[in-house]
């Protein structure tokens, strides 16, 4: 979970959204992982990812960061519920 949380502070676009990918799918297929997910400080991480990428006017276009936009919102969605 550490490692994963951990991917989406990187640089790297590919390695934050292998993170929130793996985030998402974790979340949805686990419900233990749901409880451990909404921990503050991993809603943090995800908030300044979503935060930082949302910002990142440069790449606008490119379709990894539209994929990490869905990502996080997805992920946002299921830890509000």
């Amino acid at each position: 979970m550490k490692v994963l949380s951990g991917c989406l502070q990187s640089k790297n676009l590919e390695t934050c959204c292998t993170g929130a990918s793996a985030l998402w799918a974790l979340l949805h297929n686990n419900q233990r992982a749901k409880a451990s997910l909404k921990c503050p400080l991993i809603r943090l991480k995800l908030e300044e990812a979503y935060t930082s990428t949302r910002k990142d006017k440069a790449q606008k276009e490119n379709p990894m960061r539209i994929y990490l936009m869905k990502c996080l919102e997805n992920l946002s969605q299921l830890l509000k519920n």
